[in-house]
Protein backbone atom coordinates (compact mmCIF):
# COMPACT_ATOMS: atom_id res chain seq x y z
CA UNK A 1 0.00 0.00 0.00
CA UNK A 2 2.90 2.52 0.98
CA UNK A 3 4.74 1.75 -2.31
CA UNK A 4 1.61 2.10 -4.41
CA UNK A 5 1.48 5.83 -2.49
CA UNK A 6 5.04 6.21 -2.99
CA UNK A 7 5.15 5.67 -6.87
CA UNK A 8 1.88 7.70 -7.52
CA UNK A 9 3.17 10.68 -5.05
CA UNK A 10 6.63 10.29 -7.48
CA UNK A 11 4.71 9.92 -10.95
CA UNK A 12 2.82 13.49 -9.20
CA UNK A 13 5.83 14.66 -8.82
CA UNK A 14 7.46 14.54 -12.06
CA UNK A 15 4.34 15.12 -14.05
CA UNK A 16 4.38 18.51 -11.95
CA UNK A 17 8.68 18.86 -12.93
CA UNK A 18 7.87 18.30 -16.99
CA UNK A 19 4.87 20.69 -16.97
CA UNK A 20 6.85 23.16 -15.05
CA UNK A 21 9.73 22.49 -17.18
CA UNK A 22 7.50 23.36 -20.20
CA UNK A 23 6.05 26.18 -19.06
CA UNK A 24 9.49 27.86 -18.03
CA UNK A 25 10.36 27.01 -21.12
CA UNK A 26 7.70 28.42 -23.10
CA UNK A 27 7.87 31.67 -21.08
CA UNK A 28 11.41 31.99 -21.88
CA UNK A 29 10.72 31.84 -25.81
CA UNK A 30 8.00 34.30 -25.97
CA UNK A 31 9.26 36.43 -23.54
CA UNK A 32 11.43 38.62 -26.24
CA UNK A 33 8.20 38.44 -28.50
CA UNK A 34 6.30 40.17 -25.67
CA UNK A 35 8.37 42.37 -24.87
CA UNK A 36 8.89 43.83 -28.83
CA UNK A 37 5.21 43.63 -28.77
CA UNK A 38 4.34 45.65 -25.66
CA UNK A 39 7.60 48.51 -27.06
CA UNK A 40 5.83 48.35 -30.22
CA UNK A 41 2.32 49.15 -28.88
CA UNK A 42 3.60 51.67 -26.70
CA UNK A 43 5.14 53.61 -29.76
CA UNK A 44 2.03 53.04 -32.12
CA UNK A 45 -0.68 54.04 -29.07
CA UNK A 46 1.37 57.17 -28.38
CA UNK A 47 1.92 58.44 -31.48
CA UNK A 48 -1.37 57.80 -32.44
CA UNK A 49 -2.58 60.09 -29.29
CA UNK A 50 0.23 62.38 -30.42
CA UNK A 51 -1.26 63.24 -34.36
CA UNK A 52 -4.85 63.29 -33.13
CA UNK A 53 -3.59 66.11 -31.15
CA UNK A 54 -1.67 68.00 -33.24
CA UNK A 55 -4.48 67.74 -35.80
CA UNK A 56 -6.47 69.28 -33.65
CA UNK A 57 -4.45 72.02 -32.89
CA UNK A 58 -3.57 72.66 -36.62
CA UNK A 59 -7.37 72.48 -37.51
CA UNK A 60 -8.60 74.85 -34.97
CA UNK A 61 -5.47 77.52 -35.74
CA UNK A 62 -6.68 77.17 -39.47
CA UNK A 63 -10.49 77.93 -38.12
CA UNK A 64 -9.21 81.57 -36.35
CA UNK A 65 -7.42 81.84 -39.73
CA UNK A 66 -10.87 81.76 -41.86
CA UNK A 67 -12.24 83.97 -39.21
CA UNK A 68 -9.86 86.75 -39.06
CA UNK A 69 -9.63 86.71 -43.24
CA UNK A 70 -13.76 87.01 -43.41
CA UNK A 71 -13.91 88.91 -40.24
CA UNK A 72 -11.58 91.44 -41.93
CA UNK A 73 -13.02 90.99 -45.98
CA UNK A 74 -16.74 91.52 -44.65
CA UNK A 75 -16.06 94.39 -42.10
CA UNK A 76 -17.37 92.95 -38.94
CA UNK A 77 -19.53 90.19 -40.14
CA UNK A 78 -19.50 86.69 -41.54
CA UNK A 79 -21.54 85.64 -44.33
CA UNK A 80 -21.97 81.14 -45.11
CA UNK A 81 -23.96 82.71 -48.03
CA UNK A 82 -23.70 85.99 -49.14
CA UNK A 83 -26.79 85.38 -51.31
CA UNK A 84 -29.34 84.87 -47.73
CA UNK A 85 -28.47 87.82 -45.35
CA UNK A 86 -30.37 85.71 -42.78
CA UNK A 87 -28.24 83.58 -42.12
CA UNK A 88 -25.84 86.46 -41.33
CA UNK A 89 -23.12 85.40 -38.27
CA UNK A 90 -21.52 88.53 -36.23
CA UNK A 91 -17.80 88.05 -36.54
CA UNK A 92 -16.68 89.24 -33.43
CA UNK A 93 -18.30 86.77 -31.44
CA UNK A 94 -17.84 84.08 -34.31
CA UNK A 95 -14.06 85.37 -33.90
CA UNK A 96 -13.68 84.50 -30.01
CA UNK A 97 -15.85 81.20 -30.25
CA UNK A 98 -12.35 80.53 -32.55
CA UNK A 99 -9.95 81.81 -30.74
CA UNK A 100 -11.72 79.98 -27.13
CA UNK A 101 -11.83 76.79 -29.63
CA UNK A 102 -7.78 77.36 -30.33
CA UNK A 103 -7.14 78.01 -26.44
CA UNK A 104 -9.04 74.80 -25.44
CA UNK A 105 -7.11 72.85 -28.08
CA UNK A 106 -3.83 74.05 -27.11
CA UNK A 107 -4.96 72.97 -23.12
CA UNK A 108 -6.05 69.11 -24.48
CA UNK A 109 -2.70 69.41 -26.53
CA UNK A 110 -0.63 69.87 -23.40
CA UNK A 111 -2.56 67.89 -21.40
CA UNK A 112 -2.74 64.56 -23.91
CA UNK A 113 -0.16 65.04 -26.66
CA UNK A 114 3.36 66.27 -24.57
CA UNK A 115 3.36 63.17 -22.57
CA UNK A 116 2.35 61.23 -25.58
CA UNK A 117 5.34 62.45 -27.16
CA UNK A 118 7.11 61.46 -24.30
CA UNK A 119 6.21 58.14 -24.00
CA UNK A 120 6.58 57.65 -27.41
CA UNK A 121 10.40 58.97 -27.42
CA UNK A 122 10.89 56.91 -23.96
CA UNK A 123 9.45 53.39 -25.58
CA UNK A 124 12.19 54.05 -29.10
CA UNK A 125 15.21 55.46 -26.81
CA UNK A 126 15.01 53.46 -23.60
CA UNK A 127 13.03 50.35 -23.76
CA UNK A 128 13.39 48.83 -20.53
CA UNK A 129 12.15 51.87 -18.25
CA UNK A 130 9.07 51.73 -20.75
CA UNK A 131 8.79 48.35 -19.84
CA UNK A 132 8.99 49.13 -16.12
CA UNK A 133 6.76 51.76 -16.46
CA UNK A 134 3.79 49.82 -18.60
CA UNK A 135 4.60 46.69 -15.69
CA UNK A 136 4.06 49.60 -12.60
CA UNK A 137 0.67 50.89 -14.28
CA UNK A 138 -0.34 47.45 -14.51
CA UNK A 139 0.58 46.45 -10.72
CA UNK A 140 -0.73 49.81 -9.55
Amino acid sequence: MNEKINQTLIEILNTSKNVSLDIYNFLQEQSPLLVEEIIKWGIWENGIKFAISFLFVVLSWSFIVFTVVGFYKNKGELYWDKKREDIKVLGGIFLIASILLFLLSVLATFITCIPSLFSMVRAIVAPRIFILEYVKDLVA
